[in-house]
This record gives structure tokens, sequence and C-alpha cells, in this order.
């Protein structure tokens, strides 16, 4: 059996966060003001959605090549030309904002399975670039990292991904 690697990207993933994820509510419904949204209710077209590569990447914890789709599901593969996933997950996205140079950065929580086992927990900081061509991204297994954290010299957990055409 194949031991899954963890996710990388560690976007919006699997089934269990897949209701969360897309039938999020800003609580309106209950009479609770629009403004206090409780969570960040994903757009189809998000910037972070589609699949991401680094044929480079030669690590027994990152994955070549992860999907993330809208519906909150990650895969992600050994190989970039691997059509079988090796690992599964969800993901919930739960912040999104723009920084000065255009880029997109993202809170992402995921839940992820590893040798058969779902369960583990990632808190990411997702970064994709303002031309939507490069995800970055830097993980903690609790709490949020900080955007001053993300430094492929200093951070041990960050990872680098080129959108796959």
């Amino acid at each position: 059996m194949k031991k899954a690697v963890m996710p990388v990207l560690v976007a919006t993933a699997l089934l269990g966060s897949l209701v969360l994820t897309t039938c999020a509510t800003t609580g309106a419904a209950s009479g609770v003001s629009p403004a206090q949204k409780y969570f960040y209710v994903p757009a189809v077209g998000e910037e972070f959605f589609g699949t991401w590569v680094n044929p480079e990447l030669r690590s027994p914890v990152y994955a070549r090549k992860l999907r993330c789709y809208a519906w909150g599901l990650i895969e992600w593969y050994n190989e970039v030309d691997g059509t079988v996933y090796d690992g599964r997950g969800t993901s919930t996205i739960v912040e999104k904002w723009t920084d000065e140079q255009g880029n997109t950065w993202y809170k992402n929580f995921e839940r992820w399975a590893h040798e058969d086992a779902y369960g583990n927990t990632v808190y990411n900081l997702l970064r994709v670039s303002s031309d939507e061509q490069t995800l970055e991204f830097i993980w903690a297994g609790a709490g949020w990292p900080n955007p001053a954290d993300m430094d492929p010299g200093q951070n041990t957990t960050y990872v680098k991904y080129r959108r796959q055409q």
C-alpha cells in the first residue's frame, strides 16, 4: 500500500469539510447581521482552486502535485503525471485578503487522511501570486502561521508550486 504524503497545499479539501465549505452561511438567515460572518464563503472561482505542481520537489512530506477543488476536496499526488491520488483531505478557507502587490492570501484549515487515518489537522497560510501562476504556503500544527514567516530561507514548512495548465 502506498503511503500518502502530507498535503502540500492543504488547500480546500475533502468530504468532511466539504459540507462546511460549500454550505457556509453568513448567519443572515438566523437573524445575525450579514456583516458578522462566521466564516468565509468561497467563490467557485477562487484563485486557490486548480492544479498546482512542483516537479523539482523531492520530499517525503510534500507532494509534487495538488488538486484543489471548489467543493472542499484536495488531492495530492507523489508524481506530477500521477492520475491516482496518493492522499486526500478536506479544507475550509477561513479568511481571504489581497495585499498591496495584488497577491491573494488565504488562511486555510485542513483535515486530511494519512496512512488510513483521517483527522490530522493543519493550519495553512497560502499566497497566490497576482498573476495566479504561483502558489506558496506554510503550515503549522496548531494556530495560524504569521505572514512574515512566508520565507523560503527561514521556514522549513515553506513550499512553492506553479499552476499546471
